[in-house]
């Protein structure tokens, strides 16, 4: 179902916020990986608040006025090396060609159609983003909130650089007000985070499964002694335009103002599926021409088995990628070829063909085991937060998934007997503790696994295993055996 843009005149649903945004974050985040196979954990569509996500926003901004900003544009053009020193280039939300990074990929339309005939991506590039609905979205309640002093300056912070970019405008339609999702920002490790709640929009939203590539796509594609070098885009989902009839459902209000989206947000939960299709179009041709290539949304892995060829390589990735309207982040990318490079939170080794976890990640993480192990008890949350460090290691850890199910278990049994209540104290029995000491012990031994698994020509031995909600079965050539469980 499509939804054209009107606003149903349903009554608004008396719904409020029964618990604050993160707990029930934290909560759908856990549910979610109870469900599903730990083997698919490291397939997520997102790192947690950021990846695609805009990083302007805790950037100090000079700015002279939009009417200057057009003055300025085909300066630009003529005098590359004098505006490198005027204060529109200090702020890292404008690009050195003077286009905006909200929805900029619009000005950029005549580019992709040289390229591509699929009439997907130039429709939506041309027009913008229109989101698909399952069922007609019905306004609902959104009550004031008291904002801490501190956390109001973060957010004002956040909403005027938005706004200089040229991801939200303020929104007229008084009706838009039946939509507003919370706004707010999220403290990083060296930044804050701004971010949409958009929970109960996504309720509304047709979601489509869709597969991203990642490091199993890598560990598929990577040779023996190839040499990497790594892309990263910047400001990746707001790049993407919005079209006009959705933009009055991505809405917040601050200080009494509501604003609207005009770009692709983090927060929605298709945001995902629409960049890494849009960028699959993109890429297309590159891959045609023979560059192997990786990418997961906003990083791009390139490979090639001479260092000379792959700089020339992703020199032309580059070219293409900023003719289509992309931003790269030539700060974060990594462009000199070497043999062992990180890549989504792994470390690639062509030279002895192993993917590992970064010493980092493992120091961390053995800092938060040694703290689980002593007498304070830890909350639901804390724990939750530590198997996501420790399912996070799988692809690179030997045996990892062998030790992980009881405490899995002792969480989600500690959550059932307290109501959900993610501040309440976890539990852990002996299995579990168990297992935690695997780790604290295991952890840097077994770091380091094949990239590639190494395929038997013909098993020695074949062993057929079934069972049920009654009993368990075993066959192979050398035992036969069953058991019932009821």
């Amino acid at each position: 179902m499509q939804y054209k843009g009107k606003f149903p005149e349903e009554d608004r649903a008396e719904n409020t916020f029964d618990q604050g945004f993160m707990a029930d974050l934290h909560q759908a985040r856990f549910q979610q990986c109870l469900l599903y196979n730990n083997t698919n954990n490291n397939q997520q569509h997102g790192r947690p608040y950021g990846r695609g996500g805009y990083r302007g926003a805790n950037r100090v901004t000079t700015l002279p006025p939009p009417s200057q900003l057009q003055q300025l544009r085909p300066q630009i053009q003529r005098q590359p090396q004098q505006l490198q020193i005027q204060p529109i280039q200090q702020n890292y939300s404008i690009p050195a060609d003077g286009i905006l990074p909200g929805g900029r990929l619009t000005r950029f339309y005549n580019n992709w159609k040289k390229i591509i005939k699929h009439p997907w991506p130039l429709k939506l590039i041309q027009e913008g983003c229109q989101i698909q609905f399952a069922k007609t979205p019905k306004p609902w309640y959104s009550p004031r909130r008291s904002i801490p002093a501190e956390e109001q300056k973060e957010i004002n912070i956040a909403v005027e650089k938005f706004q200089t970019a040229g991801i939200i405008e303020k929104c007229t339609d008084p009706r838009a007000r039946g939509y507003l999702s919370r706004f707010f920002t999220l403290q990083e490790a060296t930044k804050r985070r701004p971010i949409l709640d958009c929970r109960r929009f996504n309720q509304f939203i047709q979601v489509e499964h869709f597969k991203m590539e990642g490091v199993s796509a890598l560990r598929d594609l990577i040779e023996p002694n190839d040499y990497m070098v790594k892309l990263d885009l910047q400001d990746a989902y707001t790049v993407v335009p919005i079209h006009p009839n959705s933009s009055p459902f991505l809405v917040f209000e601050n200080l009494g103002t509501v604003y609207q989206y005009k770009a692709l947000n983090f927060g929605l939960n298709v945001a995902p599926r629409i960049f890494s299709k849009i960028l699959q179009y993109a890429i297309e041709s590159l891959r045609r021409e023979g560059i192997r290539m990786v990418y997961y949304l906003d990083d791009i892995c390139i490979l090639s088995q001479d260092p000379q060829d792959l700089q020339q390589k992703a020199q032309r990735v580059i070219t293409h990628l900023e003719s289509l309207g992309f931003i790269i982040n030539r700060r974060e990318s990594l462009l000199t070829p070497s043999h062992i490079q990180e890549y989504l939170g792994f470390e690639f080794n062509t030279k002895k063909m192993t993917i590992r976890v970064p010493n980092l990640k493992i120091n961390k993480l053995m800092q938060r085991i040694k703290q689980v192990m002593t007498p304070t008890v830890r909350t639901c949350r804390w724990m939750t937060g530590l198997i996501g460090k420790i399912t996070a290691m799988i692809p690179a850890v030997g045996e990892a998934l062998l030790h992980i199910r009881h405490i899995q278990r002792s969480l989600s049994r500690s959550l059932s007997t307290q109501a959900y209540n993610w501040e309440g104290p976890c539990h852990l029995d002996q299995q579990s503790v168990e297992e935690l000491q695997w780790w604290k012990t295991f952890l840097t031994k077994k770091n380091g696994l094949p990239i590639q698994r190494i395929a038997l020509k013909k098993p020695q031995i074949t062993i057929t295993t079934d069972s049920s909600d009654t009993g368990w079965g075993v066959n192979s050539p050398i035992i036969q055996t069953v058991s019932c469980l009821r």
